[in-house]
Formats: C-alpha cells, structure tokens, sequence
C-alpha cells in the first residue's frame, strides 16, 4: 500500500528526520538521505512504514515486514496509512496560527518568526511515545537512547528479510518480556514497575486509545494517567505531544526548555519550574508547541 501527500512549503523534513535519527544503530529505524524506514508493532503484526520524501511531496508505504504488501487497512487499527502519515508529519496541527498571533511576541517572536512551520514529529501510536517519555524520566537522552534500544532488541518482534533488525515493542511485547527482562534491559526498579502498570492499563483497559477527538477525551486520558504511579505532569505533557500532537501541554518541568528559555528572557540562571509554567500559560492552546520551539532553538528535536 503506497501512497502520496503533498507538503506545506515550510515543511522541515530534516526535523522530521531528525526526530527519528535519536538512535544510530539500526533496530527498529533506519534514516538514509531523505528516507525513514520504521518498523512498529500494528494490531499485533510488525508493519515496516517507509517515507520517501522529494521536493514537496513523501510517498509513504506499508506492508507486514517480511511479507507481502499490507493491503487490508484493519491491519492499521481501521486508519488508512495516509491518516497514520499525516499524523506522523504533524501536518494537522495548527502551527500556522500559532505563528500569526504570536510572531511579533516581544521575547519570542523572532524565533517563532525564523522557525516558522515548525511541527512536532509524532510517534506512530501513543504507547510508543509514552514509553519513550517513560524511559527518559530525569536521564540523559544518550542514555535514553540507549536503554530504548536494549528494549527494542528484548522485547521487539525479530524481522527477517529486512535492513530493520526489529519492530518496536507494543504493550503485550513488553509484558511478555516483564519486570526482569526490562531490569535487564536497562529499566531502573521504578521505571520498569511504572512501565508494566502503563502496558497493563494499555490491554485492560484502553489506558491509551488511538484517537482523541475532544478536549473532553483528552481529560480522560489525563486523568488515567497521572493516576498511575510513576507518571508526573512531564511525562503526561511530553507523551500526549508526541502520540496525540495535544499541543496544549505545560512543559514547564523540562530540563531544557528552562534552560533555553534563559537567554529569552535576559536571565542569569534559567527559571523555575514554577516562573517557566506562568510563562507558559501566555500561549495557551500552544503551551507545548512554543516549548517544542525552545528545543529547537538549540537542535534537540530529537527528544
């Protein structure tokens, strides 16, 4: 199954490349010029997406690693694999508003201004931002990166007869592997009991459903997820930007958007968390979108 879309002028490929390049070795991603090969777990099969992109068009494909075309959309949870791209490339989301009312913002505006037609990269499904988001609670992204590749190699489905090695993990693959197996892997004690809660609360009970469609429904994922242990406002926030494009999220507790908000605001040392949350609120629906505009002012879309 193959299909085309056309690009907004300002589409930033290389961000979107970018994003999927965290981890140079080749499990479960593979970036070669202007292509994304990603191979995920889809209704329970490996399905190797790949993005090909030319001047203003990607034509993206699907089909059932180590098989045949993909040619029964069910196979993608009901979504047509031009939806799943769309989504992917952040194409639905409201940048352009964003930048009409905020451009001129006297601390801002510049770098919204020479930025303009950022979009967030997003995951293929919600589990997998949460579990990265999850993996990178209060470490560094090398070390991230790398504990995420460890639980790829444990827990992903092996995929024969491509460049990929294997498919990332869905919930019932990391609960398979379980506690031990995710110690192993490089899962603090913490880490791997909140991770075997979230993958619990996926196959029970639809903790994370494949569409939000109101800010209602988006609540009700809120709610379920800070009620678990082992889930603060930061993992919430950066796992519903990257798996839902909620670009609503306050990320006032990350590290780096307080440490690049610094120069914007003429300080000496970066805010608190508390001082970076009121910023924030000023650009409410976008409170996640001008963070995402922070790590970019300093190249770390990737995380």
């Amino acid at each position: 199954m193959t299909v085309h879309i056309e690009l907004p002028d300002n589409f930033s490929v290389d961000a979107f490349l970018s994003f999927h390049r965290r981890d140079n070795a080749i499990v479960s991603e593979l970036i070669t010029e202007r292509t994304l090969q990603k191979a995920i777990m889809l209704n329970a099969k490996p399905v190797l997406l790949t993005f090909m992109f030319g001047n203003k068009t990607v034509q993206v494909s699907a089909k059932v690693a180590g098989s045949g075309p993909l040619v029964n959309k069910g196979a993608l949870e009901n979504e047509s694999i031009e939806q799943l791209a769309i989504h992917m490339l952040g194409l639905r989301q409201s940048s352009g508003e964003f930048e009409h009312k905020f451009s001129d913002h006297p601390q801002v505006g510049e770098l919204i201004q020479r930025q303009r037609g950022l979009r967030v990269p997003q995951t293929a499904t919600p589990f997998e931002a949460l579990s990265w988001a999850i993996i990178g609670q209060q470490i560094s992204v090398a070390a991230a990166v790398s504990i995420r590749r460890r639980m790829i190699i444990s827990a992903g489905q092996s995929l024969t007869g491509e460049a990929l090695s294997h498919a990332y993990p869905d919930a019932n693959d990391l609960l398979l592997l379980g506690h031990d197996g995710l110690r192993a892997s490089g899962f603090s004690q913490n880490k791997a009991a909140t991770m075997i809660r979230v993958c619990e609360g996926v196959v029970e009970y639809d903790l994370l459903p494949a569409h939000v469609s109101s800010q209602t429904e988006m609540q009700r994922v809120v709610d379920k997820l800070v009620a678990i242990k082992g889930i603060g406002p930061w993992t919430v926030s950066y796992a519903l930007l990257r798996g839902y494009a909620w670009l609503d999220g306050s990320l006032h507790g990350d590290v780096a958007v307080r440490r690049n908000l610094q120069p914007f605001l003429s300080l000496d040392e970066p805010p608190s968390a508390k001082d970076t949350e009121k910023w924030l609120n000023q650009f409410s629906p976008w409170r996640a979108l001008i963070a995402a505009h922070l790590w970019q002012s300093q190249s770390l879309s990737g995380f």
